[in-house]
């Protein structure tokens, strides 16, 4: 899913999640949210968030991060434990 499209689900349910809730919840800044979105950083939490808010599974959201179980394609994402993200893609 691009990240316009990704924009445009949490803009439907603005009501209930903005990307502001979801960075609170994953006590991340909305900066890294929106670099999550726009697949400038990674992290595994935050991207589940998305997928969760917007009634999607990380497959259908980030499948290049995401991968169905058997097939290839790029390893999962990595969290240096600090906060910051390791992009291994």
């Amino acid at each position: 899913m691009n990240p316009e499209r990704i924009r445009l689900e949490l803009w439907k349910r603005r009501k209930k999640v903005r990307q502001a809730d979801i960075a609170r919840a994953c006590q991340v800044t909305r900066t890294t949210v929106t670099n999550v979105i726009d697949r400038t950083a990674v992290s595994e939490r935050v991207m589940r968030a998305i997928a969760a808010a917007i009634g999607r599974t990380p497959e259908e959201v980030f499948p290049e991060r995401f991968r169905a179980a058997g097939s290839t394609g790029s390893p999962p994402p990595v969290e240096d434990g600090s906060g910051g993200h390791v992009n291994t893609g």
